[in-house]
């Protein structure tokens, strides 16, 4: 839903600044565009680790401090060190299981080619749908007067 109200708030932007016959007429557009990966990278330097991720690459005091930050005030030290010593517990079992990293056939193996090949159907059945015809030129077309 957030992105066909990107596409449509675009196309509205781009339907107003093709009147301007300057560089204003692109430049507004691209100058829009670029503002959401704008502040995606600020906050991904604000975000947290995973304190699961970082205790799976053997920063333990690390991931103790980032679940302290993401617990903050409305969790007790003990609720906070139990919730710490369940995610290290699990990383062992894990370990000790010797689940390795997924690779790309085990997409096609088991039930995973099940989910694999009606993902692939449902991204097939979009393209072809023309529902992308659509969104790039629903504007347009609707803006003409018969």
């Amino acid at each position: 839903m957030i992105i066909v109200l990107g596409v449509f708030i675009s196309s509205i932007i781009t339907r107003y600044t093709k009147l301007y016959t300057s560089r204003l007429s692109y430049q507004i557009p691209l100058a829009i565009l670029m503002t959401m990966p704008a502040i995606m990278f600020v906050l991904v330097w604000i975000c947290p680790e995973s304190p699961r991720w970082l205790i799976g690459r053997g920063k333990d005091e690390r991931a103790r401090q980032e679940l302290t930050r993401l617990r903050g005030s409305v969790y007790t030290s003990v609720e906070i060190a139990e919730e710490f010593a369940a995610m290290q517990a699990h990383h062992e079992a894990d370990m000790a299981e010797g689940k390795d990293k997924p690779k790309f056939m085990d997409l096609w193996k088991g039930v995973d080619r099940r989910r694999t090949i009606l993902s692939l159907c449902v991204v097939a059945v979009h393209a072809g749908s023309g529902s992308q015809f659509l969104i790039n030129y629903g504007m347009p077309i609707l803006s003409l007067r018969i």
